[in-house]
Order: C-alpha cells, then structure tokens, then sequence
C-alpha cells in the first residue's frame, strides 16, 4: 500500500485547490482520520499555516484522477502506478573499537609475515575493507599492541587460512 509522506499538508493543499473533494475522499487517499481532515479544514480559514505538499507534483496522482473524484463524490481517489515505494532504512551495525583493533592487528601480522599477500586475500582473512587494509600498510594507524594471526584472534577459520597461504606458496 502506498503511504503519502507528508498526508496533513497534502490533505491542506487538496482542501485548498479542490474543494469539491469530500473529506471522507481526502481522509481515505492521505490515510489520516476524517476529523482531522475536518480539523486541518476549519484551520484554512483561520490562517494557520501549515506547509502544503502538491500530490501531483510528487507523483502520487494525476490531475484527471482529482478531476474525476471530484465531479463524483463516491470515486475512490487512485495513486498512480510505480508509486509502491519500500521505505527501509538501512541497518547500521556496530563494530566495537576492540574488533577494529583486531583487524588490524592481524592486517599488520599478514603483511609483516607474508610480503607477497594481496589486498585480496588479507580482505578475505580479515573481513575488513580496502581502505582499512591501505590504511594499515600506509601506517595511517595506531600501531597495535597485540599482532596475532587472524586466526589466533578468531577472524577466520582454521581451512581458509591454510588455503589462502597454499594459494600463497603456489604463486611463489
């Protein structure tokens, strides 16, 4: 179902510009309660200002549509197709400076102990970023009091480690 993301000052601006509307018409396609359409109505009058939201001009619905619900009271105002937006908000998660740390603790052991590792390859040990693993190499960072393995720290597991550094010794 397609929600209006401003339904008060779409419902003021279709009391304004359409007045033939009824309000059970405006409730329904702003999906408010009919007496607060009654509310935002008797507010016209008295000069309150609220910020209108042109419903056309966002593409909510065409001015024939309005046209139509207009000339007959019992018309069901219709959104125009495509309108059927998911509004999801993404999901940040939360790293813990401690995890961070561990990152590059093991980015700096990768690269202390095996010259030849690509960025690639540490990425896939470590689960961190490129711009993580330059960082690291560029000492733009902290050094780290801990450098571990990513395995001894638990980045990775026992088989991909020991593939990657077959893949590793292959190359050489």
């Amino acid at each position: 179902m397609v929600k209006i993301l401003k339904p008060i000052g779409t419902s003021r601006w279709l009391l304004r510009n359409y007045p033939k509307l009824t309000l059970k018409q405006i409730s329904d396609f702003c999906s408010i309660d009919f007496v607060e359409v009654m509310v935002i109505k008797n507010q016209l009058d008295k000069g309150v200002v609220i910020a209108e939201s042109n419903p056309v001009f966002d593409g909510y619905v065409s001015i024939e549509e309005l046209n139509k619900a207009s000339e007959d009271n019992s018309h069901v105002i219709k959104f125009l197709k495509g309108n059927d937006i998911n509004f999801k908000p993404t999901k940040r998660t939360f790293i813990p400076i401690i995890e961070k740390q561990k990152k590059n603790s093991a980015i700096f052991w990768l690269i202390r102990n095996y010259e030849n590792i690509t960025d690639e390859q540490i990425k896939k040990l470590t689960k961190s970023s490129y711009s993580t693993i330059k960082k690291v190499k560029g000492n733009n960072f902290y050094p780290p009091l801990n450098i571990n393995s990513p395995l001894k720290l638990g980045l990775c597991s026992k088989e991909l480690f020991e593939e990657v550094l077959n893949n590793l010794k292959n190359t050489n």
